[in-house]
């Protein structure tokens, strides 16, 4: 069997995203006080393990989980399941606007010291219903920085 580092994120992303999704069902269910297992579909073992693992409890436990207020504990597991939250921005330095157009797009946050770039820049060339997209070249995204640098809190 091959390692799943030697496949493509394209490969593995479905198997992430129905792992995350299972993970978010549960939580929620639980959260919301859902704790009739008979309800949640035709896999409920996929469902009672997940619910375990989560919460940290053992399958055998499970059970007695109905004599404690699960649903502080899933919440409590909800709150705690991203790493974190990050806003960003995007904008858009427009250097033509018709005829055809061209613009760069960054994505941007705030930093310690003001606002930064949080990717890379992107160039962009538009063209009556036709577009096209490929990085920025070094001194546009020198350009694109300085602007971001400047820009007020």
């Amino acid at each position: 069997m091959s390692n799943a580092r030697d496949r493509s994120c394209a490969d593995r992303i479905r198997a992430e995203r129905n792992s995350r999704d299972l993970d978010l069902e549960v939580l929620t269910k639980l959260a919301n006080g859902d704790e009739d297992w008979s309800d949640w579909g035709d896999d409920e073992q996929d469902w009672r393990e997940a619910a375990a693992g989560l919460l940290g409890e053992s399958l055998e436990d499970l059970d007695t989980w109905r004599d404690v207020d699960v649903s502080e504990s899933a919440q409590e597991a909800l709150d705690a399941y991203g790493l974190g939250v990050s806003i960003r921005h995007e904008i858009r330095v427009e250097v033509s606007t018709g005829g055809p157009a061209d613009y760069l797009t960054a994505t941007i946050e705030r930093g310690r010291y003001g606002w930064e770039l949080a990717g890379g820049v992107v160039y962009h060339f538009a063209d009556w219903f036709d577009h096209a997209e490929m990085p920025a070249t070094e001194a546009m995204e020198r350009w694109v920085e300085s602007i971001v640098e400047s820009m007020a809190d």
